[in-house]
């Protein structure tokens, strides 16, 4: 489970490491890059610093863990559509979208648990 960057830390574990991921769930994250919002140096470093490829789309198709993406539709922070893109480069991924902005556990936190228990039960 990753969300944000941390989806894109989960999903990159799920694609290098398939026999250690049963299940995948990511959140407000993003398949590639988004050209409006530049990089900075903060995504720089982590990035560098984890290892992870700025672009996981050549990555995603190797993920073979159950994976319902969750998408966020007024999130101001990583566009839907990017988190729609995720799912669609997951084999087998099935797609969520909550009302919420970038921070659903908090904004929605009732509709997400609720998601996110029915697949992990």
């Amino acid at each position: 489970m990753g969300s944000s960057p941390g989806a894109v830390v989960a999903a990159t574990i799920a694609a290098h490491r398939p026999d250690l991921v049963r299940r995948l769930v990511p959140t407000a994250g993003r398949a590639r890059p988004d050209p409006p919002y530049p990089t900075t140096r903060m995504t720089t470093r982590m990035t560098t610093w984890a290892g992870l490829a700025d672009d996981l789309r050549p990555l995603l198709p190797r993920v073979t863990a159950e994976t319902p993406v969750t998408g966020c539709t007024k999130d101001g922070t990583v566009r839907f559509a990017l988190t729609r893109e995720l799912a669609d480069a997951v084999p087998g991924a099935r797609f969520e979208a909550l009302e919420s902005g970038h921070v659903v556990v908090h904004e929605q936190p009732g509709a997400f648990v609720a998601l996110v228990a029915g697949f992990t039960a």
